[in-house]
């Protein structure tokens, strides 16, 4: 009896095995059926990809070699350990990008407290570069580049000295005030009373002085020849 029973049980347990067997034969199957159809609907998506490509005059084949070839390269020991370094370095980048901000932040503080404005100043900067590389400012710096032994000249003739610039400006604000003042009409007699006033006396002593030592470099130093004028008749 107790052999009946368990050859019975075993029976049972072969019969469950059986069933359990049988329906993960249907489940593989019905993937199957499903992975083809997925697989059919892939291919016919290419097949009109390529179609299309085909009828734009595109070629496949050359494309899809280069795409391989760059999967290659992109796979390659080398390249894996560059886009390592790159993954890296952007992970880092919120960090480096935050500190740098925070730098910015405590300069742009810093103006502020000194009475500088650095949104002004940020605007003159780009008005500056947009007039520096302004077609007018471009034209300008070839012509200068195309003088360029003449400005060195004129760098070392000691014209942008101090004392020469102040010489020259005051030379400017006597132009200008003698341009704001009525013009009026002086005879011989009237020049040889201005010759009384000491501003006057002040100022030719300043042109006999500058006659003197203008002469005498003229002496020293042989005159460059000008340039020669051309005549319109």
């Amino acid at each position: 009896m107790a052999e009946q029973d368990d050859t019975k049980a075993l029976l049972q347990r072969i019969d469950q095995r059986l069933e359990r067997l049988e329906r993960l034969a249907d489940r593989v199957e019905r993937l199957e059926s499903q992975g083809l159809a997925a697989a059919a609907v892939v291919t016919d998506t290419v097949d009109r990809a390529m179609a299309q490509a085909s009828n734009r005059g595109i070629e496949v084949d050359p494309r899809a070699r280069a795409l391989a070839s760059l999967v290659l390269r992109a796979t390659e020991p080398h390249s894996l350990s560059q886009l390592e370094s790159g993954l890296e370095l952007m992970a880092a980048a919120p960090g480096a990008l935050a500190a740098l901000t925070d730098t910015l932040d405590g300069l742009a503080a810093q103006l502020i407290a000194a009475g500088i404005d650095p949104d002004v100043r940020v605007r003159n900067l780009a008005s500056a570069a947009e007039r520096l590389t302004s077609n007018e400012a471009i034209e300008v710096l070839h012509s200068v580049l195309d003088r360029l032994t003449s400005v060195r000249t004129l760098l070392a003739s000691g014209i942008l000295d101090p004392a020469s610039t102040e010489v020259v400006g005051r030379m400017a604000r006597a132009l200008a005030h003698a341009a704001e003042e009525p013009p009026g009409r002086v005879g011989p007699f009237g020049a040889l009373k201005a010759l009384a006033d000491p501003d006057v006396g002040r100022s030719l002593d300043f042109l006999l002085r500058f006659a003197r030592g203008f002469g005498r470099v003229a002496h020293h130093h042989s005159s460059p020849a000008l340039p020669a004028q051309t005549r319109k008749d």
